[in-house]
């Protein structure tokens, strides 16, 4: 084989401490798709694809660079050496990544492209010109593009290490990296949350005894934590960051232990009702109001899709929403959020744009004003926004020289 065209999408430096003695050589699965165990898997086979980057090794190049200083950092976590705020903000920074860049991302955004075009052309379709381009080339540049766009909203979160006290390990997946929100999901009963928002959290392993957990300080008061380190001993706590595994992979769950097998197989049964049908869903709105500076939309209904009403068309993911959250990552109480009122939200601090209105104002217990299960019922869009330029599609040239531009190294 060629070098450097079997592409890992989870990389082998993030599966190897959850390999056979640690070796990175074979690993152990569950497939939850088939149901089926297997012991001393090949770890070269393990989440990749041909050129899954492309064949001009741009952005796989790239990401090497990038892996081998997580490799450094996870042996060192692996050794107890001690971990700097640097060190802690890389794993952060490449947890984001992790988000962004696996099989599941890339489909999710393939998905949701395919259905925004169609929702978009119902009753215009004598008038399509051309269909939405959902190569897998296309889309990867496109997801790749949005993180290297959107990595810098997370450079507020502050990082813990969890180190596992308990007899129960740390599993990881073929998607391995969770962006969540207790604030929204658990407090709000609401889903319109985003990388801005307040409560984020990222959470990913990074061996069987050490997990990874970004999240927003002002909404989560860690108990005991030491030098960036927080211990978990308890076995509730262990699965509360396992979950996210469970609910998060698309086909296998990877797991140190031989005996460990039946354990996992008994927590994806329980997990399996918990885990979203569909990642995304979509929001149309019909035009109602013109007032030179704001469009006001309200959520269509089916019959008006066949219309040619003036309409927009937006789309948000869909979260899972775990049974249990880690317990030493209690709310930090009287919540409250910067809000301007739009469907933006509670914002963190650090993301209240200049010039914009913003107030401190509580977290309430119920999810935003004006949404429902289905998303927003009436929205609001500033005319110049939804006005900006047509862009020619991306290129992985084009999206290096972003990536290089905003200094998009990890460190």
């Amino acid at each position: 084989m060629p070098d450097n065209k079997n592409q890992h999408y989870v990389p082998r430096c993030h599966l190897k401490p959850f390999t056979r003695d640690g070796a990175g050589l074979a690993i152990n699965l569950f497939n939850h798709g088939a149901g089926r165990v297997v012991l001393d898997a090949p770890v070269k086979n393990q989440c990749s694809r041909s050129y899954f980057y492309g064949e001009d090794l741009v952005l796989e190049k790239l990401l090497q660079g990038e892996e081998g200083k997580y490799a450094s950092l996870v042996r060192e976590v692996i050794a107890g050496a001690p971990m700097d705020d640097a060190g802690r903000r890389f794993l952060r920074d490449f947890a984001y990544l992790q988000v962004s860049r696996t099989a599941a991302a890339m489909e999710r955004r393939r998905a949701t492209l395919v259905e925004m075009d169609r929702v978009a052309h119902q009753g215009f379709e004598d008038i399509r010109r051309e269909r939405t381009d959902t190569s897998h080339r296309r889309v990867m540049l496109a997801v790749m593009k949005t993180w290297a766009e959107t990595a810098r909203h997370i450079h507020d979160l502050d990082v813990l290490l969890v180190r596992n006290g308990t007899p129960r390990d740390f599993f990881t997946s073929d998607d391995p990296a969770a962006l969540t929100n207790r604030v929204y999901l658990q407090r709000m009963k609401d889903h319109s949350f985003g990388l801005i928002t307040v409560g984020t959290q990222i959470v990913m392993p990074l061996t069987p005894r050490v997990a990874m957990i970004a999240f927003d300080a002002k909404a989560y008061a860690p108990k005991g934590a030491s030098k960036g380190w927080i211990d978990a001993d308890r076995i509730a706590d262990v699965d509360a960051i396992n979950e996210f595994q469970l609910l998060n992979s698309v086909s296998n769950l990877y797991f140190a232990l031989p005996e460990d097998a039946e354990h996992l197989r008994l927590a994806f049964a329980d997990a399996a009702s918990r885990r979203p049908i569909d990642r995304f869903r979509h929001w149309v709105g019909m035009r109602i109001e013109d007032d030179g500076i704001y469009e006001r939309y309200r959520r269509a209904t089916p019959a008006e899709l066949q219309t040619r009403a003036p309409r927009v068309v937006s789309h948000s993911p869909v979260y899972p929403v775990p049974s249990r959250w880690f317990s030493k990552l209690p709310f930090r109480l009287p919540l409250s959020g910067a809000t301007n009122g739009s469907g933006v939200g509670f914002v963190r601090p650090a993301h209240m744009k200049p010039g914009v209105r913003f107030r401190i104002e509580p977290i309430p217990t119920r999810p935003l004003p004006g949404h429902d299960a289905d998303g927003p019922t009436v929205a609001y869009i500033r005319k110049e926004a939804a006005r900006g330029p047509a862009r020619r599609p991306m290129r992985a040239a084009d999206l290096n020289a972003l990536i290089r531009s905003t200094g998009r190294s990890l460190r």
